[in-house]
């Protein structure tokens, strides 16, 4: 009896597998991207957005390692020393992709997060899938995410310290309420005192009050107020809240 026939695995199957792939996780980013713009919040919506957004992290390698692995067996020399290659040649990347996956599962990093890495010390502005960039007084610096486990790191408190904050913004007015969302996001996305390195999202509070909450990284210190003072020109009112 034949358990294990070669000829199963032919390139009109890999397409056919590397499509319905594709398009499930394309899906999953689809969704994961609708979410956040749901108004009327809450405890299911929220819980299907952190499932969907885990299952993405876990799904993205899984997606790759089985179109990988297809490939090696329609042709298991040949397609071997390619993969081989590959594997040989992307070490640092292949570290540093599987190594952020760790870092983003375990959730103790993220855009906002002040750390100290290397004698450093700075916030995390932006997340990829192979590095992350770190603000420091010197700038922004780009470290790949072996750098966490191979200097170690230190996770700080204080989001007043450095410039990160969490803002939660309600309408002056009753005209403001509407749309305040979309209202918000257009005067924070012009601000001059924002440091757009980190994405301004914004969310809201309860499905009942027109509320929002976001975090954002300012220029310089002085600039929150100069940012407040905006806000309340705006007919909008700013507090300063900790996670």
């Amino acid at each position: 009896m034949e358990v294990f026939n070669m000829e199963q695995f032919t390139w009109l199957n890999l397409l056919k597998i590397s499509v319905i792939l594709i398009a499930i996780y394309f899906l999953l980013h689809l969704a994961s991207r609708l979410l956040p713009l749901v108004r009327r919040r809450n405890g299911f919506i929220d819980l299907l957005e952190q499932l969907i957004n885990l299952f993405i992290l876990i799904f993205e390698p899984v997606t790759i390692g089985v179109i990988a692995s297809y490939f090696v067996l329609i042709n298991p020399l040949y397609h071997g020393i390619i993969i081989g290659l590959i594997l040989l040649l992307g070490y640092n990347h292949l570290r540093n992709y599987f190594n952020g996956r760790i870092v983003l599962l375990m959730k103790n990093i993220r855009p906002g997060q002040k750390i100290k890495i290397k004698g450093q010390t700075g916030i995390v502005v932006h997340m990829d899938r192979l590095s992350f960039q770190l603000k420091t007084s010197n700038g922004i610096q780009t470290l790949g995410y072996y750098s966490l486990f191979q200097e170690g790191f230190m996770l700080l408190s204080g989001e007043e310290v450095g410039g990160y904050y969490n803002l939660v913004i309600d309408p002056i007015v009753e005209g403001k309420a509407k749309n305040i969302a979309e209202n918000v996001l257009d005067l924070l996305a012009t601000a001059p005192y924002i440091d757009h390195g980190l994405p301004i999202v914004l969310e809201h509070i309860s499905e009942d009050l027109p509320t929002v909450r976001t975090r954002i990284i300012v220029k310089e210190e002085n600039h929150l107020s100069h940012l407040i003072t905006l806000l309340r020109e705006n007919d909008f009112d700013c507090k300063i809240v900790k996670k």
